[in-house]
């Protein structure tokens, strides 16, 4: 047991109290003996001797044996790549790496004496020496691996000989007899000689040999009694003079017409000579015509034309394309060709191939890419995409109601805007100035005459004064509305009062201008009705090609639908209603707002579950906040600069996390700071974790600064060693010298730290 620490004046130093020299002297002399390296506590969990040490490590951790307790095992850490890497850990019976297959006991240069096992050793591959690994024990001999990676046990060994030995006949058969066979384990195999033939045996051969009746080859025997048979036997040292008159033919112009004769070499020869001598080999080529070469004297030289090479080796004749002819997957340059529906494939390029989005370097022998013309396109039509950019455009000071007039003075259409009398405002209507036409110009004797009023009878007179209606005029003007339905085209130049009448028919009513109804909200009723879904329209036409209507669709549930004809994505709905309480807005014939019978609103999406559910990006400009809460006590905004997130209230603002809580950079590539879910809160400078909290405390990586007055060492001193400051804020490992103050305040900083 080590000395533990006990206190000696705590009594004496308490508040109020005059503290003297010797009380702290006691305590730092007993805080000496506490921290002693031979007699101190020895850390062995036990009251006074302080806790166990849970980790072994160098100055930055990242080489370490760190204790598991929650795991009842070691783990041994070593640095790879800057990061704490455990390899291996002892636990429970088991020595094991972290990685499966990742650690080597010993290397080439570096390995274990011997090796004492008392068990099972399982290994995938065993080299023995420099001979081929063996991967594992074959006990079956009847199939083997293809390679030497592989060692029979001594049981399969034996197996096998034994089904390959035991019980094995030996099969034979002669010139007679049969077939024959003995049995290896029970039989013996007896060799005799027959006619002219002796057996012998010696040792593990026995000897065939011919006998004394048989004649050999350079033996000196004399035959007695024998028939050759030169049919079917050769003779040799055969003389000329030893042949039968007539057997050899000396001239082959004319023979035996039975194979009855030998030819002489001669004879051979001087037919053969006879026959090949001046002898012609005929061909011919795509040109040329026939040709011919003397055997003899001649030689046929088959040389290549273009794109063929020739080439003799022994008695082959090679003929091969040169290397001006293109092949199919060779790379090959072309010059001066012409390609006929060729078919292009990947990329395209070479100095005939622009790719110049400027088109600068464009001339009359290159080909465009797609991408440079659709850029060069572009660029071009957007800058001259306004008037102002146009060079016969001559914009000076554009104004509401301006209109361009073409300038023949400058060849240029200019912008004014209309004045005078009368004047055309920026939305296309035409004012006449009040005054510019006045009674006396119509009633003057040169007015409107009554040959220009279509029924040609209202006199200057009475066409001066209709404002006092007289009797002849109001006779016409009956006349002519009694025949209004006999008009084609019947005009009205002022209101129509119907006078609590209806307009009804099965036509259409085209209006240009506007309808109005004057009477107040529910006293009158615009009604159209359609004999088909389709046919309940108001049609609402432009001048151009766009037009709009409204009706009511019976084919799709009696829906209220405004769809535009003529759009890009064709004839679409622009907001439909349907009668199950929906509301939808659309664009480009698709979906964009959607209002269902409950309320809730989507948008990007068909069947909201929410009072507003949005299926895609929101932006929100610079200072405009998405406020939480009743009265909007959590905002979330960015100022233009910076981003916040601001709770407004009264209560707390809680960040909840399922697992893991990240404050991360802006791209994701660094982490500020980690919370884990039952573990460590890590705080990191510049994504290397310098503060984490562990099962038993805290743990830092670097310098730790207390209250900016003191730093302590990132390293750990030698056995006996304390902690000393100098006054100026830096505290180090001393070795202690003789107990004193100076040694009693360099513990007592020691423990306050």
């Amino acid at each position: 047991m080590g000395t533990t620490y006990t206190r000696q004046s705590s009594a004496d130093i308490t508040d109020g109290s005059v503290i003297e020299a010797t009380h702290f002297n006691n305590e730092f002399d007993q805080l000496q003996s506490a921290f002693a390296s031979s007699t101190g506590h020895s850390h062995d969990g036990t009251t006074g001797e302080g806790g166990y040490v849970p980790l072994i490590a160098d100055s930055d951790a990242l080489n370490k044996i760190l204790v598991d307790t929650s795991n009842n095992r070691f783990g041994i850490f070593t640095e790879v790549t800057g990061v704490a890497t455990e390899q291996f850990r002892f636990q429970d019976g088991a020595i094991v790496p972290v990685t499966d297959n990742d650690i080597d006991l010993g290397t080439g240069a570096l390995e274990f004496k011997d090796l004492y096992l008392d068990g099972t050793a399982n290994i995938d591959t065993l080299v023995i020496g420099s001979s081929t690994g063996i991967t594992s024990v074959d006990t079956d001999l009847s199939s083997v691996s293809a390679s030497d990676d592989t060692l029979a046990s001594a049981k399969a060994i034996k197996t096998y000989i034994d089904a390959q030995v035991t019980a094995q006949d030996l099969d034979f058969q002669a010139d007679t007899g049969g077939a024959l066979s003995i049995d290896l384990d029970s039989e013996s195999l007896t060799f005799t000689g027959g006619t002219g033939i002796d057996t012998s045996g010696s040792g593990n051969a026995v000897t065939f040999a011919i006998d004394s009746t048989v004649a050999t080859l350079t033996g000196t025997q004399t035959l007695t009694n024998k028939t050759i048979d030169v049919d079917n036997n050769t003779l040799s040292n055969i003389e000329v003079d030893n042949l039968k008159a007539g057997v050899l033919d000396t001239d082959l112009s004319t023979v035996s017409a039975s194979d009855d004769t030998l030819a002489s070499a001669k004879a051979i020869k001087t037919y053969v000579d006879s026959q090949v001598t001046a002898q012609d080999l005929d061909f011919q080529g795509d040109s040329g015509g026939a040709l011919s070469i003397d055997l003899d004297s001649e030689t046929l030289t088959i040389a290549g034309g273009t794109g063929i090479d020739t080439s003799g080796s022994l008695n082959t004749l090679t003929v091969a394309i040169d290397s001006t002819v293109a092949t199919l997957t060779g790379t090959q340059t072309l010059t001066n060709k012409t390609l006929t529906s060729p078919v292009l494939n990947t990329s395209v390029s070479g100095t005939a191939f622009l790719d110049d989005d400027t088109f600068a370097t464009a001339s009359a022998t290159t080909l465009a890419s797609s991408e440079s013309i659709k850029a060069y396109v572009d660029s071009a039509v957007a800058t001259a995409n306004e008037l102002s950019e146009l060079t016969d455009v001559n914009i000076t000071t554009p104004a509401d109601g301006a209109l361009l007039f073409y300038d023949t003075g400058t060849s240029k259409w200019i912008d004014n805007v209309v004045s005078g009398d009368i004047t055309i405002a920026d939305t296309g209507v035409a004012a006449i100035s009040s005054g510019v036409i006045v009674n006396a110009d119509i009633n003057a004797s040169a007015g409107i005459d009554a040959t220009k009023i279509a029924g040609g009878t209202v006199d200057n007179t009475e066409f001066g004064y209709l404002n006092g209606v007289t009797s002849a005029i109001q006779t016409q003007l009956t006349a002519k509305l009694e025949n209004l339905s006999e008009d084609t085209t019947p005009q009205l130049g002022g209101n129509l009062d119907l006078n609590s009448n209806d307009i009804t028919g099965t036509g259409n009513i085209d209006i240009t201008g506007n309808v109005t109804q004057t009477n107040s909200v529910g006293s009158s009723t615009l009604t159209i009705d359609g004999s088909s879904p389709n046919d309940s329209s108001i049609f609402l036409n432009d001048a151009g090609s766009n037009s709009y209507s409204l009706f009511k669709d019976g084919s799709q549930s009696d829906d209220l639908r405004i769809i535009s004809y003529g759009d890009t994505a064709g004839n679409t709905d622009v907001l439909r209603y349907s009668k199950n309480g929906s509301l939808k807005f659309q664009t480009g014939a698709s979906d964009r707002v959607i209002i269902d019978s409950s309320g809730n609103v989507g948008i990007g999406t068909s069947s909201p579950t929410q009072k507003l559910q949005v299926s895609g990006n929101i932006l929100l400009g610079d200072n405009n906040n998405l406020y939480l809460g009743t009265s909007g006590d959590f905002a979330i905004y960015h100022d233009g600069f910076n981003s916040y997130i601001k709770d407004q209230g009264t209560g707390n603002l809680n960040i909840n996390g399922s697992s893991n809580i990240y404050f991360n950079k802006g791209d994701g590539s660094e982490v500020f700071a980690h919370f884990a879910d039952d573990g460590a809160v890590r705080l990191r400078y510049d994504n290397v974790t310098k503060f984490e909290t562990t099962s038993t405390g805290i743990q830092t990586t670097g310098t730790v600064n207390v209250n900016g007055a003191y730093s302590l060492p990132t390293s750990d001193g030698t056995s006996g060693q304390v902690l000393q400051t100098d006054g100026l804020g830096n505290v180090s490992f001393a070795t202690p010298s003789a107990a004193g103050a100076t040694q009693g305040f360099a513990i007592a900083m020691a423990v306050a730290l």
